[in-house]
């Protein structure tokens, strides 16, 4: 993954690259990069700068369980990290299928049931070959998926992590990559250690 930058000042172009998918983070990176040129740092500084990026715990981390990939993203969430999230999934590569496994927001208010509806169907947009909703505030992110796009793809609906771990299991197989998203206080991040029991079952 790399960003082409054409430098009006300078009519030339350089390729810096890019340590995660996402356009969120391909706009930050342009403004780190504008910031860095303006003040005369040469494109390979910012390019090994860039190199050395590490996202902080649970945003974007990547896991591998029994072939399976995960990217836990289950920092916090909100409609618009929630759907910055699944085109930032779609971009990565994968030899597999691509399965989301989602919780609900919280502190939306008012926006509660709208928002979810929304994720929903943002989530049923996509390219997946499932979609995993969890917890209690998972059938409205259900209901919005179904409402957009019927049973394609499949929602499975999960009452807390342990069934959904479960449910995984039996869907997956090696090559797949799943994204984990949900908001802090549904602790998502559980999921990768009840999945990281299969190996041992």
């Amino acid at each position: 993954m790399k960003l082409v930058v054409h430098e009006q000042a300078t009519g030339l172009a350089y390729d810096y690259p890019m340590p995660l998918p996402g356009a969120f983070i391909r706009q930050n990176a342009l403004r780190a990069i504008i910031t860095g040129r303006e003040f005369g740092v040469p494109p390979q500084h910012i390019s090994a700068a860039i190199i050395q990026y590490e996202s902080p715990e649970m945003r974007w981390e990547t896991h591998i369980i029994e072939d399976v990939t995960f990217i836990n993203d289950a920092y916090n969430a909100n409609p618009v990290s929630m759907k910055a999230s699944f085109s930032a999934f779609e971009e990565m590569p994968c030899h597999g299928r691509k399965w989301l496994v989602l919780a609900g927001m919280r502190e939306l208010g008012h926006f509660e049931v709208p928002g979810h509806h929304e994720v929903g169907a943002a989530a049923g947009a996509g390219p997946w070959t499932g979609v995993l909703v969890v917890g209690e505030k998972g059938p409205m992110l259900a209901e919005g998926l179904r409402e957009a796009s019927g049973e394609h793809p499949p929602c499975h609906v999960c009452m807390d992590l342990a069934e959904a771990a479960e449910r995984l299991r039996s869907l997956v197989q090696a090559g797949d990559m799943v994204l984990i998203k949900g908001s802090r206080g549904e602790r998502m991040e559980r999921m990768l250690s009840m999945c990281a029991e299969w190996k041992d079952s």
